[in-house]
């Protein structure tokens, strides 16, 4: 019976020669050095969640969720080091069980750390100086296409650390990553719904010139009264988004959070 893979939706099957779930960095190792068992293309695969085929192959799928233990979180240095089948929303569990958390907080809680490394996806509005998630991660190890072991950080080697966030697993296999984090923050939020066909845009214009109503967490271009941690996002950037809001007919959602939302 064929190994067929579905990613969440359905948009995008493969049918891989081989699955190969790895539980120690020996295991992938073995994989890249043995074409004949486990043939070309080889990828590594998180939670397939990507609506792109960026894991797809007819050759051999590198499972990692097996490799998902952390493995140290430094109070003191504030870094949090886990293997790459680790999912976000669980890195985030053992974090604020010592009071921390990451620098951004992202909405795909199943992307693995391993996808978060070298992936340069997943933006958030609440970064500190930077919106990307990979943007803080300190160090990466990985196997190389030849099966040998490599690392990078920023101590040891900043630029090939900086070259292999962006290497959407074309450099190797990432099967351990370090991410700056931070101490856990309150953060609220209080929506303000509103029709969008009563919505105008002198109300919106009003909404901008209040201090603290937006909140740069919500990426939606939602309203929001209330408290809130983290600088104020673009007023251009918001204003395009309540003008989009404003004008569109593809949206059949009636308040303006879920009518940009589903744009």
């Amino acid at each position: 019976m064929p190994n067929t893979i579905v990613n969440y939706d359905g948009s995008i099957k493969m049918t891989p020669q081989q699955i190969v779930r790895p539980r120690t960095v020996e295991e992938i190792q073995d994989v890249l050095r043995d074409l004949a068992r486990f043939p070309s293309p080889v990828r590594a695969m998180g939670s397939c969640h990507s609506l792109t085929p960026c894991a797809a192959t007819d050759g051999t799928i590198i499972d990692m969720k097996g490799m998902n233990r952390v493995i140290d979180i430094n109070e003191t240095s504030k870094t949090f080091t886990a293997q790459a089948g680790l999912q976000i929303v669980e890195a985030s569990d053992a974090l604020r069980e010592r009071d921390l958390q990451f620098m951004t907080n992202i909405e795909i809680g199943n992307m693995t750390l391993g996808s978060a490394a070298c992936c340069h996806t997943k933006d958030a509005l609440d970064g500190i100086e930077f919106g990307q998630v990979g943007s803080y991660v300190t160090r990466i190890k990985w196997v190389t296409p030849t099966g040998e072991l490599a690392e990078a950080s920023e101590s040891s080697d900043p630029q090939l650390l900086r070259k292999f966030r962006t290497s959407y697993g074309l450099a190797g296999v990432v099967y351990e990553v370090t991410f700056r984090v931070k101490p856990l923050e309150a953060i609220h939020f209080t929506y303000l719904p509103r029709p969008v066909e009563e919505l105008t845009h002198a109300e919106v214009d009003d909404l901008l010139r209040r201090p603290g109503v937006l909140d740069r967490r919500s990426d939606r271009g939602v309203p929001a009264a209330g408290a809130h941690r983290g600088a104020a996002p673009s007023q251009l950037a918001v204003r395009r988004r309540a003008t989009a809001a404003l004008e569109s007919h593809r949206c059949s959602r009636r308040t303006l959070h879920r009518s940009v939302h589903c744009r």
